[in-house]
């Protein structure tokens, strides 16, 4: 239903604005040390020359297949502009009018682009499903540089307090994945401090060269400021066999922000308590401050207005 695995053409045809979206989040990304995961490079031209002359994704969108893709911007920019946007597993839906939040939209001459985000496999929506069943959600923002969200959208939010993946000063209240109450917070933390100067080289994108992006995360509520310990069951290796795993989590409230940590006990780092829904190309400073969840826009709603389904 969602046309997940579609061709090339037909997915940029689909939305072309998703479209404009991944290959302008990359096109940040490569002019830094942060650019990962990365495309086979080109080899006849360089990667800043095909970010730069590639067309507008509603004018690619008009091709009819993907041969004609090909036809019109070569081999090498047709095999960037497919791994951007096909092996790319979360999938996003610009919302249409009727469903966007109307708070949000920009008065001024910047249109704020909003997109529902399905970023969660099947197992981890299931897992944090389980969560919510016994503690609960909010919704809270996230804000990180532009030149980040290449890597966010393909790998989900991850701790990276502490280390070199950290872009911003954001160990202030100690490690975790930083969440703000209400919007302004989260733009305040859309600029980079390593990398002031990089803008979007994709020239042909409707974002503009020096975009923001805010998400709006669904968080497992849990006790705050105390840690919880959390059991959830995996499916097993064999078919139909179940595995339970423990978890620490840890949601602290600092006023004008929260952290989160979700750490499997004596395993790996695992974000499974936090998934993003939503996300804000551009957001306006003066967004509210608040949300009205009865009227957050539901995945059936946004396919049944995009694809027609009863």
């Amino acid at each position: 239903d969602i046309g997940v695995g579609m061709t090339l053409s037909k997915e940029i045809n689909k939305d072309p604005a998703m479209a404009d979206l991944l290959f302008s989040v990359f096109s940040f990304q490569q002019q830094t040390k942060y650019f990962n995961p990365k495309p086979p490079m080109p080899t006849k031209r360089t990667l800043e020359d095909i970010i730069e002359k590639m067309p507008a994704m509603r004018s690619l969108g008009k091709c009819r297949d993907d041969r004609e893709v090909f036809q019109k911007i070569g081999q090498e920019a047709f095999n960037i502009l497919k791994w951007v946007i096909l092996t790319c597993r979360s999938n996003f839906l610009s919302l249409p009018p009727s469903l966007e939040f109307s708070s949000f939209r920009r008065r001024d001459d910047v249109y704020c682009q909003q997109f529902m985000a399905l970023t969660a496999t099947p197992e981890q929506e299931m897992i944090f499903q389980q969560m919510k069943k016994k503690y609960g959600s909010r919704f809270m923002w996230h804000g990180s540089p532009t030149i980040r969200w290449h890597t966010i959208i393909r790998e989900g939010l991850k701790n990276f307090t502490g280390n070199d993946e950290m872009t911003n000063v954001g160990q202030a209240y100690g490690r975790g994945i930083y969440f703000a109450p209400v919007p302004q917070t989260s733009i305040g933390y859309t600029r980079p401090t390593d990398y002031p100067d990089v803008r979007n080289k994709y020239k042909n994108s409707t974002f503009g060269d020096n975009f923001t992006v805010v998400s709006l995360v669904e968080v497992i509520n849990l006790p705050l400021s105390k840690e919880e310990i959390v059991e959830i069951e995996f499916n097993g290796d064999e078919p139909g066999t179940k595995i339970v795993k423990k978890f620490k989590g840890l949601l602290i409230d600092h006023g004008y922000c929260f952290t989160l940590q979700f750490d499997e006990i004596g395993g790996n780092i695992h974000d499974l308590a936090s998934i993003v829904r939503f996300l804000f190309v551009n957001l306006p400073e003066n967004a509210p401050e608040t949300i009205n969840e009865k009227y957050i826009p539901t995945l059936n709603q946004v396919l049944s207005l995009r694809a027609n389904i009863k």
